[in-house]
Protein backbone atom coordinates (compact mmCIF):
# COMPACT_ATOMS: atom_id res chain seq x y z
CA UNK A 1 0.00 0.00 0.00
CA UNK A 2 2.95 2.30 0.90
CA UNK A 3 4.50 1.37 -2.58
CA UNK A 4 0.78 2.69 -4.36
CA UNK A 5 1.03 5.93 -2.09
CA UNK A 6 4.39 6.76 -3.95
CA UNK A 7 3.11 6.25 -7.25
CA UNK A 8 -0.43 8.22 -6.99
CA UNK A 9 2.20 10.68 -5.73
CA UNK A 10 4.18 10.59 -8.64
CA UNK A 11 1.34 10.63 -11.09
CA UNK A 12 -0.41 13.71 -9.52
CA UNK A 13 2.91 15.69 -10.15
CA UNK A 14 1.93 18.91 -7.80
CA UNK A 15 -1.50 18.62 -9.20
CA UNK A 16 -4.74 18.10 -6.80
CA UNK A 17 -3.96 14.52 -5.37
CA UNK A 18 -7.59 13.23 -5.40
CA UNK A 19 -8.31 9.53 -5.39
CA UNK A 20 -11.11 6.88 -5.79
CA UNK A 21 -10.73 3.51 -4.36
CA UNK A 22 -13.74 0.92 -6.06
CA UNK A 23 -13.88 -2.28 -3.96
CA UNK A 24 -15.08 -5.09 -6.02
CA UNK A 25 -14.56 -7.54 -2.58
CA UNK A 26 -16.59 -9.23 -0.01
CA UNK A 27 -18.50 -6.95 2.71
CA UNK A 28 -16.26 -8.99 5.04
CA UNK A 29 -12.92 -7.34 3.37
CA UNK A 30 -14.31 -3.58 3.47
CA UNK A 31 -13.38 -2.75 6.79
CA UNK A 32 -10.23 -4.01 6.85
CA UNK A 33 -9.62 -2.18 3.09
CA UNK A 34 -10.80 0.73 4.38
CA UNK A 35 -8.36 1.23 7.16
CA UNK A 36 -5.22 0.44 5.16
CA UNK A 37 -6.17 3.18 2.64
CA UNK A 38 -6.92 5.84 5.70
CA UNK A 39 -3.77 5.06 7.39
CA UNK A 40 -1.46 4.20 4.38
CA UNK A 41 -2.75 5.97 1.01
CA UNK A 42 -4.76 9.19 2.36
CA UNK A 43 -4.41 11.87 0.39
CA UNK A 44 -6.43 14.66 2.03
CA UNK A 45 -5.50 17.78 2.29
CA UNK A 46 -3.46 17.33 -1.18
CA UNK A 47 -6.81 16.64 -2.59
CA UNK A 48 -10.40 14.51 -1.74
CA UNK A 49 -10.91 10.86 -1.15
CA UNK A 50 -13.90 8.64 -1.98
CA UNK A 51 -14.44 5.02 -1.55
CA UNK A 52 -16.55 3.22 -3.22
CA UNK A 53 -18.16 -0.28 -2.20
CA UNK A 54 -19.97 -3.06 -4.44
CA UNK A 55 -22.95 -5.06 -3.68
CA UNK A 56 -23.29 -6.68 -1.28
CA UNK A 57 -24.06 -4.68 1.28
CA UNK A 58 -23.81 -7.42 4.36
CA UNK A 59 -25.95 -10.12 4.54
CA UNK A 60 -29.55 -8.44 6.24
CA UNK A 61 -30.53 -5.06 8.39
CA UNK A 62 -28.35 -5.91 10.92
CA UNK A 63 -25.16 -6.97 9.73
CA UNK A 64 -25.51 -4.02 6.79
CA UNK A 65 -25.98 -1.62 9.92
CA UNK A 66 -22.78 -3.09 11.34
CA UNK A 67 -20.47 -2.28 8.11
CA UNK A 68 -21.88 0.57 7.49
CA UNK A 69 -20.67 1.76 11.65
CA UNK A 70 -17.54 -0.30 10.51
CA UNK A 71 -16.67 2.12 7.72
CA UNK A 72 -17.97 5.32 9.99
CA UNK A 73 -14.82 4.48 12.09
CA UNK A 74 -12.49 5.66 8.67
CA UNK A 75 -14.98 7.84 6.61
CA UNK A 76 -17.91 10.11 6.68
CA UNK A 77 -20.36 9.45 4.58
CA UNK A 78 -19.61 11.63 2.19
CA UNK A 79 -16.47 10.03 1.58
CA UNK A 80 -18.84 6.68 1.27
CA UNK A 81 -20.46 5.30 -2.58
CA UNK A 82 -21.86 1.97 -2.12
CA UNK A 83 -23.19 1.55 -5.66
CA UNK A 84 -25.19 -1.40 -8.07
CA UNK A 85 -23.42 -1.44 -11.48
CA UNK A 86 -26.16 -2.26 -12.84
CA UNK A 87 -27.20 1.29 -12.54
CA UNK A 88 -24.64 2.15 -15.31
CA UNK A 89 -25.68 0.10 -18.04
CA UNK A 90 -27.03 1.52 -21.59
CA UNK A 91 -30.63 0.53 -20.95
CA UNK A 92 -31.14 1.08 -17.50
CA UNK A 93 -30.35 4.53 -17.80
CA UNK A 94 -33.11 4.61 -20.46
CA UNK A 95 -35.81 3.65 -18.55
CA UNK A 96 -36.47 6.72 -17.44
CA UNK A 97 -36.11 8.77 -20.58
CA UNK A 98 -38.32 6.19 -21.98
CA UNK A 99 -40.80 6.53 -19.42
CA UNK A 100 -40.74 10.64 -18.98
CA UNK A 101 -39.57 12.01 -22.28
CA UNK A 102 -42.22 10.31 -24.10
CA UNK A 103 -45.35 11.22 -22.27
CA UNK A 104 -47.91 8.63 -24.87
CA UNK A 105 -45.84 5.95 -23.53
CA UNK A 106 -45.29 6.71 -20.38
CA UNK A 107 -49.33 6.29 -20.08
CA UNK A 108 -49.18 3.07 -20.90
CA UNK A 109 -47.13 2.57 -17.43
CA UNK A 110 -50.39 2.18 -15.62
CA UNK A 111 -52.35 -0.65 -13.62
CA UNK A 112 -55.60 0.89 -16.38
CA UNK A 113 -53.17 -0.52 -19.13
CA UNK A 114 -50.81 -3.38 -17.60
CA UNK A 115 -51.98 -6.64 -16.79
CA UNK A 116 -48.51 -7.61 -15.57
CA UNK A 117 -44.56 -7.02 -15.29
CA UNK A 118 -41.99 -9.19 -15.75
CA UNK A 119 -38.12 -8.89 -14.71
CA UNK A 120 -36.13 -11.68 -15.70
CA UNK A 121 -32.74 -12.28 -15.13
CA UNK A 122 -30.44 -15.43 -17.07
CA UNK A 123 -27.23 -16.34 -16.66
CA UNK A 124 -25.98 -19.41 -18.91
CA UNK A 125 -22.81 -20.13 -16.05
CA UNK A 126 -23.08 -21.43 -12.90
CA UNK A 127 -20.62 -20.90 -9.95
CA UNK A 128 -17.72 -22.65 -11.35
CA UNK A 129 -14.53 -19.76 -9.95
CA UNK A 130 -16.84 -18.57 -7.05
CA UNK A 131 -18.53 -20.95 -5.61
CA UNK A 132 -17.57 -20.35 -2.13
CA UNK A 133 -18.70 -16.41 -2.16
CA UNK A 134 -22.15 -17.57 -3.88
CA UNK A 135 -23.10 -20.62 -1.58
CA UNK A 136 -22.83 -17.93 1.09
CA UNK A 137 -25.64 -15.44 -0.33
CA UNK A 138 -27.23 -16.84 -2.80
CA UNK A 139 -29.07 -15.58 -6.18
CA UNK A 140 -31.69 -13.33 -3.98
CA UNK A 141 -29.08 -11.48 -2.34
CA UNK A 142 -26.75 -11.65 -5.40
CA UNK A 143 -28.96 -10.72 -7.82
CA UNK A 144 -32.90 -10.40 -6.68
CA UNK A 145 -32.10 -7.71 -4.03
CA UNK A 146 -30.45 -5.08 -5.57
CA UNK A 147 -30.30 -5.60 -9.39
CA UNK A 148 -33.91 -6.64 -9.70
CA UNK A 149 -35.17 -4.55 -7.20
CA UNK A 150 -33.51 -1.46 -8.77
CA UNK A 151 -34.83 -1.98 -12.29
CA UNK A 152 -38.25 -2.53 -10.43
CA UNK A 153 -38.01 0.86 -8.89
CA UNK A 154 -37.13 2.64 -11.90
CA UNK A 155 -40.43 1.20 -14.05
CA UNK A 156 -42.51 1.69 -11.62
CA UNK A 157 -41.76 4.53 -10.00
CA UNK A 158 -42.96 8.32 -10.12
CA UNK A 159 -41.60 10.89 -12.04
CA UNK A 160 -38.84 12.33 -9.96
CA UNK A 161 -38.83 16.39 -9.15
CA UNK A 162 -35.54 16.53 -11.13
CA UNK A 163 -33.05 14.20 -12.79
CA UNK A 164 -30.62 15.00 -9.83
CA UNK A 165 -29.26 11.51 -7.99
CA UNK A 166 -31.32 12.55 -4.39
CA UNK A 167 -34.51 13.09 -6.44
CA UNK A 168 -34.68 10.32 -8.56
CA UNK A 169 -33.21 8.13 -5.18
CA UNK A 170 -36.37 9.62 -3.31
CA UNK A 171 -38.74 8.60 -5.55
CA UNK A 172 -37.48 5.01 -5.76
CA UNK A 173 -37.81 4.79 -1.74
CA UNK A 174 -41.01 5.02 -2.03
CA UNK A 175 -41.61 2.30 -4.20
CA UNK A 176 -39.80 0.53 -1.78
CA UNK A 177 -42.15 1.75 1.45
CA UNK A 178 -45.13 0.88 -0.63
CA UNK A 179 -44.23 -3.08 -1.46
CA UNK A 180 -46.19 -5.02 -0.02
CA UNK A 181 -45.01 -8.08 2.68
CA UNK A 182 -44.36 -10.83 0.49
CA UNK A 183 -46.00 -14.15 0.89
CA UNK A 184 -44.43 -17.35 1.01
CA UNK A 185 -47.19 -18.46 -1.34
CA UNK A 186 -45.99 -16.06 -3.70
CA UNK A 187 -42.24 -17.67 -3.89
CA UNK A 188 -40.56 -20.24 -5.59
CA UNK A 189 -36.57 -21.33 -5.21
CA UNK A 190 -34.47 -24.23 -6.74
CA UNK A 191 -31.35 -25.41 -7.47
CA UNK A 192 -29.96 -26.33 -10.63
CA UNK A 193 -28.51 -30.35 -11.56
CA UNK A 194 -25.13 -30.20 -10.80
CA UNK A 195 -24.63 -27.69 -8.84
CA UNK A 196 -23.23 -30.57 -5.78
CA UNK A 197 -21.43 -31.80 -7.80
CA UNK A 198 -18.79 -28.68 -8.10
CA UNK A 199 -15.92 -28.92 -6.19
CA UNK A 200 -15.86 -26.16 -4.30
CA UNK A 201 -19.51 -27.15 -3.09
CA UNK A 202 -18.52 -30.38 -2.26
CA UNK A 203 -16.07 -28.82 0.29
CA UNK A 204 -18.49 -26.43 1.56
CA UNK A 205 -21.06 -29.78 2.43
CA UNK A 206 -18.21 -31.59 3.96
CA UNK A 207 -17.90 -28.59 6.31
CA UNK A 208 -20.76 -27.76 7.41
CA UNK A 209 -22.06 -31.68 7.33
CA UNK A 210 -25.09 -31.52 5.05
CA UNK A 211 -25.87 -30.72 1.23
CA UNK A 212 -26.02 -26.99 0.32
CA UNK A 213 -29.58 -25.36 0.43
CA UNK A 214 -28.47 -22.38 -1.72
CA UNK A 215 -30.64 -21.30 -4.43
CA UNK A 216 -29.07 -20.45 -8.00
CA UNK A 217 -33.19 -19.81 -8.81
CA UNK A 218 -35.80 -17.88 -7.35
CA UNK A 219 -39.02 -16.48 -8.54
CA UNK A 220 -41.54 -14.07 -6.28
CA UNK A 221 -44.42 -11.62 -7.14
CA UNK A 222 -44.67 -8.88 -5.49
CA UNK A 223 -47.73 -5.81 -5.16
CA UNK A 224 -47.31 -2.33 -5.04
CA UNK A 225 -49.89 -0.73 -2.60
CA UNK A 226 -50.81 2.69 -4.61
CA UNK A 227 -52.87 3.92 -7.22
CA UNK A 228 -50.72 3.30 -10.46
CA UNK A 229 -49.92 -0.16 -9.62
CA UNK A 230 -52.89 -1.43 -7.39
CA UNK A 231 -53.35 -5.04 -8.12
CA UNK A 232 -50.54 -5.73 -11.02
CA UNK A 233 -48.70 -8.46 -10.22
CA UNK A 234 -44.74 -7.87 -10.77
CA UNK A 235 -42.54 -10.70 -11.21
CA UNK A 236 -38.94 -11.04 -10.52
CA UNK A 237 -37.39 -13.91 -12.00
CA UNK A 238 -33.42 -15.05 -11.73
CA UNK A 239 -31.67 -18.00 -12.49
CA UNK A 240 -28.04 -19.52 -12.87
CA UNK A 241 -26.47 -21.90 -15.66
CA UNK A 242 -29.88 -21.88 -17.96
CA UNK A 243 -30.21 -21.97 -21.34
CA UNK A 244 -29.26 -18.07 -22.75
CA UNK A 245 -27.90 -15.24 -21.15
CA UNK A 246 -30.34 -11.92 -21.05
CA UNK A 247 -31.89 -9.17 -19.11
CA UNK A 248 -35.48 -8.99 -19.80
CA UNK A 249 -38.00 -5.96 -18.18
CA UNK A 250 -41.44 -6.90 -19.99
CA UNK A 251 -44.68 -4.95 -19.53
CA UNK A 252 -47.52 -7.26 -20.51
CA UNK A 253 -51.01 -4.85 -21.45
CA UNK A 254 -54.03 -6.74 -20.62
CA UNK A 255 -56.08 -8.72 -22.90
CA UNK A 256 -58.77 -7.59 -25.13
CA UNK A 257 -62.34 -8.75 -24.56
CA UNK A 258 -62.92 -11.97 -25.66
CA UNK A 259 -65.52 -10.74 -28.41
CA UNK A 260 -63.84 -7.60 -29.74
CA UNK A 261 -63.46 -6.77 -32.86
CA UNK A 262 -60.91 -9.42 -34.03
CA UNK A 263 -61.56 -12.21 -31.10
CA UNK A 264 -59.65 -13.40 -28.92
CA UNK A 265 -55.96 -11.93 -28.96
CA UNK A 266 -52.34 -12.90 -27.78
CA UNK A 267 -51.48 -9.77 -24.74
CA UNK A 268 -49.57 -6.97 -26.12
CA UNK A 269 -46.11 -6.24 -24.47
CA UNK A 270 -43.63 -3.64 -24.59
CA UNK A 271 -39.94 -5.11 -23.81
CA UNK A 272 -36.57 -3.83 -22.57
CA UNK A 273 -33.81 -6.00 -23.30
CA UNK A 274 -30.92 -5.33 -20.73
CA UNK A 275 -28.76 -7.38 -22.00
CA UNK A 276 -27.06 -8.93 -24.82
CA UNK A 277 -27.92 -6.18 -27.53
CA UNK A 278 -29.67 -3.35 -25.82
CA UNK A 279 -33.06 -2.64 -27.23
CA UNK A 280 -36.73 -1.32 -26.54
CA UNK A 281 -39.24 -3.34 -28.88
CA UNK A 282 -43.16 -3.34 -28.51
CA UNK A 283 -44.82 -6.58 -29.83
CA UNK A 284 -48.32 -6.14 -31.32
CA UNK A 285 -50.69 -7.33 -33.71
CA UNK A 286 -51.04 -7.00 -37.15
CA UNK A 287 -53.12 -8.60 -40.10
CA UNK A 288 -52.35 -11.71 -41.50
CA UNK A 289 -50.77 -11.63 -45.24
CA UNK A 290 -53.39 -11.95 -47.65
CA UNK A 291 -56.84 -10.46 -48.59
CA UNK A 292 -58.42 -11.51 -45.51
CA UNK A 293 -58.66 -9.02 -42.35
CA UNK A 294 -58.06 -11.76 -39.98
CA UNK A 295 -55.20 -10.39 -36.86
Amino acid sequence: MLALDAKLKDLSAGRHDNRVFYLAQPPFLFEKSVRAIRQQVWSEPAGWVRVIVEKPFGRDLASAKELSSKLAAHLVEQQIYRIDHYLAKTMVLNILTLRFANREMGRLFHSDNVANVRITFKEDIGVEGRAGYFDNYGIIRDIMQNHLLQLLTLVTMEAPASLSAEDVRNEKVKVLKQIRPVEIDDCAVGQYEGYQDDPDIVRVNERKGYRSKCPTFATCVLYLDNERWSGVPLILKAAKNVETRSTLMRLQFKKAPPNSLFGDQPQNELCMRVQPNEAIYYRMLAKTPGISARA
